[in-house]
């Protein structure tokens, strides 16, 4: 049920960002707390303002609740994704390119659960990571998290 709710959102998110020139980045529908949300993420380089989330807000909002059936109440949220958001997206990985990122595993691998490394490359589903000048080619598939690590 969640999925086809995300699905169906992320398709009225998308036309919305697009009407203010944003990118639609990702869409989540969660419970938290007892509280449901919808939360939307956006997206434009010389950063997202409060007038973008409101904008987009109110464009979703006009149809969301006419498209989606989502029983019960739930909250909708629109905000930029913050600096460390997973990475999840081919244009997620060349925006970040030569970035240091934090890689978690499902599973350790070689020992380890959690790489941390400078993003060399992006190919066909694989991410290439620098660890102090070692380069280790990682299956995106299976990583729990890749996210931007703050210094």
């Amino acid at each position: 049920m969640a999925n086809k709710i995300v699905e169906q959102a992320s398709k009225i998110a998308e036309e919305a960002a697009k009407k203010y020139g944003l990118e639609l980045l990702d869409v989540e529908f969660v419970t938290e707390n007892k509280n449901r949300y919808l939360r939307v993420y956006i997206y434009k380089p010389e950063g997202v303002t409060l007038d973008d989330c409101t904008n987009v807000h109110h464009e979703i909002n006009k149809t969301i609740d006419d498209v989606i059936e989502i029983e019960g109440e739930y909250f909708l949220e629109v905000s930029s994704p913050g600096y460390d958001r997973s990475l999840k997206s081919e244009k997620d990985f060349s925006r970040y390119m030569g970035e240091k990122i934090s890689v978690k595993f499902f599973a350790p691998v070689n020992g380890k659960k959690v790489y941390e490394g400078k993003l060399t490359g992006y190919d066909n589903g694989f991410i290439t990571i620098d660890i102090d000048g070692v380069e280790e080619k990682i299956e995106v598939v299976k990583t729990s998290k890749i996210k931007r690590v703050f210094e």
